[in-house]
């Protein structure tokens, strides 16, 4: 019976055994996957810095887009004015013309009575 008891506790030590070779793979696998984790955790902390500052590119961006749509907003109604302006002062020199060639008729009529 001792044999017998032997005998077992020799096959529970042998899969004990092999049982701990089996968790040592693990335990290095598992140390693997860590490391690959911890690798990837780098990586996403460095693209949510990148994806950051393209961010704050993007906000500077649009600040100036707005601004130059703000400027091309003035700058067409300063255009509008001017062509307006310049349209009246046409009418204006038109209306002095004909007053002058009035002006130069009667000056010589006034010369000729004389």
């Amino acid at each position: 019976m001792d044999n017998d008891i032997l005998e077992i506790l020799k096959r529970l030590e042998s899969k004990l055994d092999d049982n701990t070779q089996e968790l040592k793979k693990v335990s290095t696998k598992v140390d693997t996957i860590e490391k690959k984790v911890d690798t990837i955790e780098n990586k996403v902390e460095t693209i949510e810095k990148k994806v950051e500052k393209i961010e704050n590119k993007v906000d500077k961006i649009e600040k100036k887009i707005d601004s130059i749509y703000d400027q091309t907003a003035d700058l067409t109604e300063f255009r509008t004015e001017t062509k307006e302006g310049i349209e009246t002062i046409k009418k204006d020199i038109g209306k002095l013309t004909n007053v002058t060639k009035t002006n130069c008729f009667e000056i010589a009529d006034l010369k000729a009575v004389k």
